[in-house]
């Protein structure tokens, strides 16, 4: 191509031009070999390169360090490129390669030596400033924490997506319920295919495909079989599994059609390098926190603490201090941590978050409490908790987040429950006296602040009250100020119990009508029954009463009392609006009846005894007349809540789901008692409508919907009694004297075991164990009429007296009106308006017939007969309580 001429481009010059060209061989060869020794020293150069990143790099974080600066500086490239330039060049010079040949090896041997004066720069960088290193290490974590984030977000509306998605098909579901445990089920293992692999997106046309084949195949229209599809995207630790359920048999392992139809609906991907990257982080980074807590090295402490905060704060994921306060706790040595070395880290870990990242500083100090709970003894935790009270106390005075606040109290209430009482005067200390002028600009509300401090004041109380009861019980109900000089626990409740009863902040809003809302709550973010059975001392195993809100009721009855020795300001004539709060709090006249007895209970006065007695003050002054006014006051709003109530009652309507609910309850119970004397074969059909009536009163609130939440018992079971009753006694006046057949019998013992009996009490003096006598349904005969009017015992079989006509699916049928002035008299009820409207009329109609037989036989024992009974059967149970059975 190029002829003749140009050959020393492609072979050796030397050969060609002799001496013009031949110092390219020489030179070529002097440069190869600068390339290869500096080539062999690279080798130690890239030890030196590792040992210098070694020195520079976090103990802790050697590892990770080193692989980040060999990436970044793309040393395995360097090395490459050396030995590939190197390798070129001794090739072409030992085959007689020409100029071409020569000058791409030069350009390798110069670039070669380029990179090498790179590198030795950024060695000689990383010689001198060390912060280097860890500054790669940073901005990786950064990097790998926005890949986090990013990934979570992804994972959040992917997740969200596919539910909603899958909600819309009829045999697919994304959420166990209690429902599907009568079903069989049985479990697919890892049917999405996703071995070492994230699910990161799903097919809707392939769900619906999978939905119309189960359908299809395996529920014939109907839902006889669910699919439970538990997919987690973007995660790969997720149980990789589904579950069937299922109303009938079927061989689904045979189904692979079912398998691959899961697998298509999802798409997959290779786990991304940067989650790897991100454990191996997390992992490094805890286990290297708790090995600088245990080993008190500040030094590391901070690195990790660094750490830790850069990769939430750019991964916006707080799990990964989570995981941390769990391997403290388990971890057996942490018990040799420092306080003061776990405090410093939980103050440098909240300044990182503080004023910024709310949600962040709230987990920490929460934390900050919780887990040296679970990590220090009694008194190395108080220890600790004295450290740390400057610092929280100060976070939660000044900061506008709530949480903090929250939090604080929820630490300061374990206190109480663990009864750690020399920290829990420094909480209340600091939220008693300290925690004050806290209104804001609308004074007719209350602030956030001001809420949670009323809330936690009566969960205090209550809990006081609660172990003041359990060591009052304790002492066989000796007076609380008797006992007190030898139980010093007592003393300290009483110094909280004044406390929290003279807080600073009921100084502004004692006048604050909001303030007697919260008051009068019954939800409370702090309270919890848990902590109560705890104060109680009842054990993991064993079972006690807890009144509902009993010692919340103490609470507000010690804040509402007018004491000597503390004042709360608090008083029902700043209550604005009683019929608001009475409705919206749900106020009843049990909660007060409730607050009433306890203001009247011995309890009650120990406690006011204990808080008011003293050497100065020998005896209690004026506390009959303190209690009846805080009575008298509660009173008030009893007399309020029964005047809403009975206006709700007169103004709502016969709700029909009760009514046909009474109409059912009352038939049923009718026909179970009917059945006790009357067999259904002796019951005909009735071939004409014939009933005879009666007339009942039953309270309104038994067929209206309930009020305040409370729902009214029917009184359906003591009205079908009545009109039992009603029928026997007809029946009984019913019978005709001319065919009745009476014989007399000693004993109740011989009368017949297989008929249904009603027993007639006639005796004129009835013995103290006349039950015994009683045989089927009791009537007593108090006025002694004929013809059943001799003294003793009456028995008597309807069904070999009568012939019964009935319509057995309407034997009784109820109707309600509105009562009538006559009925009220007749049942020596006051007549007025309000009775008017808060009594119902029960019309009761009975449809059965009845026909006499010849004869109608009673059987008849007299009285000398049922005291001879009565006494014999007593003296053979005390025979039998003398003599022991005989071993077999």
């Amino acid at each position: 191509m190029f002829g003749d001429e140009y050959t020393w481009l492609f072979i050796s010059s030397a050969d060609i031009f002799k001496q013009k060209l031949g110092w390219i061989n020489s030179t070529w060869g002097s440069i190869l070999s600068i390339h290869g020794t500096i080539a062999a020293l690279s080798i130690t150069f890239m030890a030196m390169f590792v040992q210098q990143v070694a020195e520079a790099s976090n103990k802790d974080f050697m590892h990770i360090t080193r692989q980040l600066v060999l990436r970044r500086y793309e040393f395995y490239k360097f090395s490459i490129d050396a030995v590939c330039g190197l390798l070129f060049g001794v090739f072409f010079l030992a085959v007689g390669g020409g100029v071409i040949h020569y000058s791409l090896s030069m350009a390798c041997s110069v670039y070669f030596i380029y990179q090498y004066m790179k590198i030795f720069k950024d060695l000689y960088f990383i010689t001198e400033k060390r912060e280097i290193v860890t500054d790669i290490l940073m901005s990786k974590i950064k990097e790998i924490g926005q890949y986090i984030k990013t990934k979570n977000h992804k994972k959040t509306i992917t997740t969200q997506s596919f539910i909603d998605f899958v909600k819309t098909r009829q045999s697919l579901i994304v959420e166990y319920d209690r429902n599907y445990a009568e079903r069989e089920s049985k479990q697919l293992i890892n049917p999405y295919n996703t071995k070492d692999k994230v699910l990161v997106a799903f097919s809707k046309d392939k769900i619906i495909e999978l939905d119309n084949y189960i359908l299809k195949k395996h529920s014939n229209g109907d839902i006889k079989l669910l699919l439970l599809l538990l997919p987690s995207f973007y995660d790969a630790s997720f149980i990789k599994n589904a579950y069937i359920f299922h109303d009938r048999d079927f061989d689904f392992t045979s189904d692979d059609k079912l398998n691959k139809l899961i697998s298509d609906c999802f798409s997959a991907s290779e786990i991304d390098e940067s989650d790897y990257f991100y454990n191996s982080i997390e992992i490094n980074t805890n286990q290297s926190l708790i090995n600088s807590l245990i080993t008190n090295d500040i030094h590391q402490l901070n690195f990790c603490i660094e750490t830790l905060s850069i990769l939430i704060i750019s991964s916006m994921e707080i799990d990964i201090f989570q995981k941390l306060q769990r391997m403290i706790i388990e971890t057996p040595a942490s018990k040799n941590i420092s306080p003061e070395t776990l405090a410093y880290f939980y103050k440098e870990l909240f300044y990182k978050f503080f004023n910024e990242y709310y949600a962040f500083t709230a987990t920490v100090f929460d934390y900050m409490f919780a887990a040296p709970r679970y990590i220090f003894d009694k008194e190395t935790f108080i220890h600790y908790a004295k450290i740390i009270n400057e610092f929280s106390t100060e976070r939660v005075m000044y900061t506008q987040n709530e949480d903090l606040f929250i939090n604080y109290i929820k630490m300061a209430l374990d206190n109480l429950i663990s009864k750690y009482y020399s920290v829990f005067f420094l909480n209340s200390d600091f939220l008693t006296k300290k925690i004050k002028y806290l209104s804001h600009h609308n004074i007719e509300s209350l602030s956030d602040r001001q809420t949670s401090v009323i809330d936690a004041t009566l969960t205090v109380l209550s809990y006081i009250s609660t172990r003041l009861n359990l060591l009052y019980k304790k002492s066989d109900e000796k007076p609380l100020l008797e006992i007190k000089d030898s139980n010093e626990e007592i003393t300290k409740l009483k110094e909280l119990l004044l406390m929290w009863l003279n807080p600073e902040f009921f100084k502004e809003i004692y006048y604050n009508p909001s303030t007697y809302d919260i008051l009068f709550q019954k939800k409370s973010k702090f309270y919890n029954y848990h902590h109560e059975a705890t104060l109680k001392e009842v054990g993991s195993m064993e079972v006690s009463s807890i009144e509902n809100g009993y010692h919340r009721s103490v609470a507000l009855a010690l804040l509402f009392f007018k004491s000597t020795v503390y004042n709360t300001g608090l008083s029902t004539i700043y209550i604005r609006n009683i019929e608001e709060i009475i409705n919206s709090k749900n106020i009843t006249t049990f909660d007060i009846d409730k607050i009433e007895k306890i203001l009247q209970s011995e309890y009650f006065s120990q406690i006011i005894s204990l808080l008011e007695i003293s050497p100065s003050n020998p005896q209690l002054v004026g506390y009959e007349s303190r209690r009846d006014n805080s009575i008298t006051a509660f009173e008030e709003i009893k007399s309020k809540i029964m005047q809403l109530t009975m206006d709700k009652i007169i103004a709502s309507k016969y709700d029909s789901k009760l009514t046909e609910k009474y109409n059912c309850d009352i038939q049923n119970a009718f026909l179970k008692d009917l059945n006790e004397f009357i067999e259904d074969d002796n019951i005909s059909r009735l071939q004409k409508d014939s009933n005879y009536k009666l007339d009942l009163i039953i309270d309104k609130r038994e067929i209206i919907k309930p009020l305040n939440g409370e729902f009214y018992s029917q009184s359906s079971n003591i009205h079908k009694q009545s009109i039992i009753n009603d029928l026997v006694l007809k029946l009984i006046r019913s019978m005709d004297e001319t065919k009745l057949n009476f014989e007399k019998i000693k004993t109740p013992n011989i009368l017949p075991s297989d008929i249904k009996l009603i027993s007639i009490n006639s005796l004129r003096r009835e013995p103290e164990d006349s039950y015994k006598l009683y045989r089927g349904h009791r009537i007593t005969n108090q006025q002694h009429s004929k013809p059943f009017n001799e003294d003793g015992f009456y028995y008597i079989n309807f069904n070999n007296c009568f012939t019964f006509f009935a319509h057995k699916e309407n034997l009784i049928k109820t109707y309600f009106h509105k009562i009538s002035p006559e009925l009220l008299i007749s049942n020596r009820i006051e007549v007025n308006n309000q009775n008017l409207e808060t009594y119902v009329h029960m019309e009761v109609f009975i449809e059965l017939e009845w026909l006499n037989k010849d004869p109608q036989h009673v059987y008849f024992i007299s009285n000398e007969d049922c005291q001879k009974y009565i006494e014999n059967e007593n003296d053979i149970l005390k025979y039998m309580k003398k003599t022991p059975p005989k071993k077999e």
